[in-house]
């Protein structure tokens, strides 16, 4: 039986809300400023659109194919439930190596610390957020 309505969007990841060209990604890792957390390094810049969007770029050093896109789907997962509580940013999740083996609770307390510190950051414009 499939869903329909507003409970199948709520969990949906829509193309509104990724990092999806190629430019986009250059654009982030060019001019964006870098936030580490324990398994995450966010790469995060300023966009335009009103919202936050999230991009990804799994290496090949946290796993096969099963494992990355496991990992993505957690971090899609995480991005999704705090998505409402982010400035409207560009952010590249990079996961490190040892994300594989963590709970989940630990990556939403990534999406977490990266809220906090968002807070509390001037960015290159002079903007507070």
């Amino acid at each position: 039986m499939r869903l329909v309505g507003s409970a199948s969007r709520a969990k949906s990841f829509p193309k509104a809300v990724r990092v999806r060209k190629r430019g986009e990604y250059q654009r982030v890792f060019r001019s964006g400023f870098r936030v580490a957390t324990p398994y995450l390094i966010f790469v995060i810049r300023t966009n335009d659109q009103g919202h936050a969007r999230l991009g990804m770029a799994v290496s090949k050093k946290v796993g096969g194919a099963v494992q990355r896109n496991r990992v993505k789907r957690r971090l899609r997962e995480a991005f999704r439930a705090m998505q409402h509580m982010l400035p409207a940013m560009d952010i590249v999740a990079l996961p490190r190596p040892g994300i594989r083996e963590t709970p989940f609770a630990s990556i939403e307390d990534c999406f977490m610390r990266l809220n906090q510190r968002l807070k509390r950051v001037k960015l290159p414009t002079g903007r507070e957020l």
